[in-house]
């Protein structure tokens, strides 16, 4: 034979607050941790949108062989795979880093001539990292 149970929640109050004022006090603490929690929700989400913008990745490639070449030459790589935040121009060929960070460059290449070599350098503005 199953039997009804009957929960009774007591409520226990310090002080004087009679049960009408203590629900009152609830509901105002319930509505202010909404308006707090709509707050920080609001703040995370334009947080997450920031961050997302701030995403920068690229890869980029020469599909048909180029040069040689007599000076200095930016090499544009036309074939973009990716390009997370826009920073590689295809067009131009430069890399513009627009959010502080730490990026890795590579490269390879290859040069069939027996007499010649491969001569690449690395810019930072105009200023030369690495040849």
């Amino acid at each position: 034979m199953k039997t009804a149970g009957t929960m009774l929640v007591l409520l226990c109050l310090s002080g004087t607050m009679a049960m009408p004022e203590f629900l009152a006090d609830l509901k105002d603490r319930v509505e202010k941790l909404e308006r707090d929690n709509q707050v920080l929700q609001t703040r995370l989400d334009v947080t997450e949108v920031n961050n997302d913008s701030r995403k920068v990745a690229f890869s980029a490639s020469i599909i048909l062989p180029v040069g040689p070449f007599n000076t200095d030459t930016t090499l544009v790589y036309p074939h973009v795979v990716t390009n997370i935040g826009g920073a590689y121009n295809p067009i131009t060929g430069i890399f513009t880093a627009a959010v502080k960070g730490v990026y890795q460059f590579s490269f390879t290449g290859m040069d069939d001539r027996p007499t010649k070599g491969v001569s690449v350098a690395l810019f930072k503005n105009e200023d030369q990292l690495m040849c």
